[in-house]
C-alpha cells in the first residue's frame, strides 16, 4: 500500500452539523478506515519529541512515554503508512500498518483520543490465508 495522508477538516474535527464521516481507503483496496465525525478529540493534543534522550535509547518499547514540546498547530492530518505486507513466521502476519497524527508543521502529535470508535477494515484474500495457513475464524486485530 502507498502511504497514504488525509488533511482532517474542521467540520470532521468538530462533528457539526453536516459534518460527513472520514472514509480512508488504501491504495491497495486491504485497509479501510472509517472516521466518524466528531470522534476526535485534540482537547490534550500535544507535540512531542522526535528524539530520544540518550537514557533511553536501547530497543523500541511500546511503554516509552513520548515527550511533549509544544502545542499542535492545526489544521491536521491523519497518516497511514503499511510497514509490513504478508509475512510468514511464528505468528503470520497479514499486513502491519502505523497511524499518525501530525500537525501543520509535520510535527508528530500525541494525546488525540477517541470520543466514538474508529472503524478498521482490512479485507483478505482466500489465496492469503491458504499461503500462510491461516483460519478465518481465529484472525485477531491488534
Amino acid at each position: 500500500m502507498k502511504p497514504l495522508t488525509q488533511s482532517l477538516s474542521p467540520a470532521l474535527l468538530s462533528g457539526s452539523a453536516g459534518g460527513s464521516p472520514l472514509d480512508l481507503q488504501g491504495s491497495d483496496g486491504r485497509l479501510e478506515i472509517q472516521i466518524p465525525a466528531g470522534s476526535l478529540d485534540f482537547s490534550e493534543a500535544q507535540v512531542v519529541s522526535s528524539t530520544i534522550p540518550n537514557a533511553l535509547v536501547g530497543p523500541p518499547s511500546p511503554q516509552l512515554t513520548p515527550i511533549p514540546v509544544a502545542s499542535p498547530t492545526p489544521p491536521f492530518s491523519w497518516n497511514v503508512t503499511q510497514l509490513y505486507g504478508l509475512f510468514p513466521g511464528a505468528i503470520s502476519v497479514l499486513g502491519m500498518y502505523q497511524i499518525q497524527v501530525t500537525d501543520s508543521q509535520g510535527r508528530l502529535v500525541s494525546g488525540v483520543r477517541l470520543q466514538q470508535p474508529v472503524n478498521v477494515l482490512y479485507r483478505y484474500q482466500p489465496d492469503d490465508l491458504a499461503r500462510l495457513d491461516l483460519d478465518p475464524g481465529t484472525l485477531w486485530l491488534t
